[in-house]
């Protein structure tokens, strides 16, 4: 299981999480444990990501090729562009990583 934590939201911690209007701006992180994996998807706007603990691993294409994963360890900052097919994975341990946006977040299998 993915855990969130809302570290900065605009309107207050009381509005509904993830359904904010367009030009609210978000920070959230996520606790994700070792071994798992995100198959691939988009977003439509870009992605910001900040590994504070652990290595990330990210890929790019339509589907989960572990070959394409790339490492980023904590301390790394990844800019994923809008509309761009990625996957994610977690390896050997949990990976807390860091996500902000504006607007509501939202993510769109191309992988089933």
């Amino acid at each position: 299981m993915v855990h969130t934590v809302v570290l900065h939201r605009r309107p207050p911690a009381s509005a509904p999480a993830r359904r904010l209007k367009s030009g609210r701006y978000w920070i959230d992180r996520a606790k994700i444990p070792a071994g798992k994996r995100v198959l691939a998807h988009t977003h439509p706007q870009d992605e910001p990501v900040t590994v504070i603990e652990g290595t990330w691993y990210l890929g790019e294409g339509m589907k989960f090729d572990s070959t394409k994963l790339k490492s980023y360890p904590a301390g790394s900052f990844i800019l994923i562009p809008a509309g761009v097919p990625h996957f994610v994975a977690t390896k050997e341990g949990a990976v807390i990583v860091q996500l902000s946006g504006n607007g509501k977040f939202q993510t769109d299998y191309v992988e089933k």
